[in-house]
């Protein structure tokens, strides 16, 4: 049974490089955009409501709800500091990791008030419209706009709008808007479907099967850059997330970057590593995020648009966990959904009753727990905790 599976987020160490580059975001250069200083002031958590609009012409790309709702788990676990591979982390990395606090919900109601889930379908004829443009100046993506085969935006001021349509083979993943683009129907992520939320069987890129581009370009709309810079002066300009000259890809948690003298924190989620060796925003960023925030979207600190926020149990049930999908033929996504801050005893056992894997995993609301399986199988999984214990059986094929 040795090297039966693996936990995805421990970071593994490879001299290999992931093939593809996720990001199309460009940096615009407006460079006093970046260096608005305002005084630190106490806030509480900010929720930003997110529609997603999905543009599909194949039925392949007319993703399910639960591929969407594990996509805002993702975004929820990331951006409050909340996943698993932080833990695998050296200790100064660690220091390096902010809560961001923010969180992101699926709207309730559209612009007229309008109850809605927050998810919109719309069925297009245009071949790979999430990388359609037009050829004038500036350019507008179709997937961004009905007369062009897409969906119009939402109020770009008060929503997160994500557009989620087929990108042409080998072209990037997704795409977002920088808060200072001034493009207000173009404001937003457009995202292959294949990347969206935990698709670790389905993703033609494995590497980025687990979320986390949506996290990366999350970054990009509240203003974040990539790290790297050619001079290794610049980068992000943010201080705490060291230079490096150029991006890197994979999961190499000890690489130096020779050119700039330093260890790049390639688990940063700006970088374009390997979604499993990803873990954390800095405390630069979350200042520089919230700065973006306070000059370019001021209606989302202040929001009043109601969203789904679901409330769980506080002890283990039958309903507060989700194990996805299963069968399964690479791996799976443990959803534990808890109000209250819990350690949770995670084992996995054969189908002769050997335990194979254990750990304890502190949960807070929505946090998945990925495991990338090797070998096919029957297993069972034991979760305890909170003074109850689940058991589910996970088919690998």
């Amino acid at each position: 049974m040795k090297n039966l599976f693996s936990v995805v987020f421990t970071l593994i160490a490879t001299t290999a490089f992931s093939q593809g580059v996720r990001c199309g975001t460009v940096f615009s250069g407006k460079l006093d955009e970046l260096f608005i200083s305002h005084a630190p002031v106490s806030r509480s958590v900010i929720t930003i409501p997110v529609v997603f609009h999905i543009v599909w012409r194949d039925s392949s790309d007319n993703i399910p709800d639960a591929r969407i709702t594990s996509q805002l788990d993702v975004l929820n676990t990331d951006f409050r500091a909340l996943n698993d591979q932080l833990k695998y982390l050296s200790s100064a990395k660690r220091s390096l990791a902010a809560d961001m606090e923010i969180e992101f919900c699926l709207a309730a109601v559209d612009p007229q008030g309008i109850p809605t889930t927050g998810i919109l379908r719309y069925k297009s004829e245009v071949e790979n419209i999430g990388t359609q443009n037009t050829p004038t100046i500036p350019s507008k993506a179709f997937i961004k706009h009905k007369n062009l085969g897409g969906a119009d935006a939402w109020d770009t001021q008060r929503y997160l709008n994500i557009w989620v349509g087929k990108f042409q083979d080998g072209a990037i993943l997704a795409e977002s808007k920088f808060p200072w683009d001034n493009l207000p129907e173009e404001d937003g992520i457009r995202i292959d479907p294949a990347y969206v939320g935990v698709n670790c069987n389905g993703s033609p890129k494995k590497q980025f099967a687990l979320g986390r581009t949506l996290t990366h370009e999350v970054g990009h709309y509240l203003g974040l850059l990539h790290p790297w810079s050619a001079d290794c002066a610049t980068g992000d300009y943010v201080e705490d997330t060291p230079p490096q000259r150029c991006p890197y890809y994979g999961c190499m948690p000890q690489v130096m970057d020779d050119a700039c003298g330093s260890v790049p924190l390639v688990e940063n989620f700006m970088q374009f590593s390997d979604d499993a060796c990803l873990a954390l925003f800095t405390h630069g960023q979350k200042e520089r995020v919230y700065q973006m925030l306070l000059q370019y979207r001021p209606l989302l600190l202040n929001n009043n648009i109601s969203c789904f926020k679901p409330t769980f149990a506080d002890r283990l049930t039958e309903d507060n966990v989700r194990i996805y999908p299963n069968p399964t033929s690479h791996c799976i996504s443990i959803d534990l959904r808890l109000n209250r801050e819990s350690d949770i005893k995670v084992e996995i056992f054969d189908t002769s009753g050997k335990l194979i894997w254990k750990d304890v995993v502190k949960v807070l609301l929505l946090r998945p727990i990925e495991l990338s399986f090797t070998q096919s199988g029957i297993y069972f999984i034991r979760l305890t905790g909170n003074e109850n214990t689940l058991v589910r059986k996970v088919v690998v094929m």
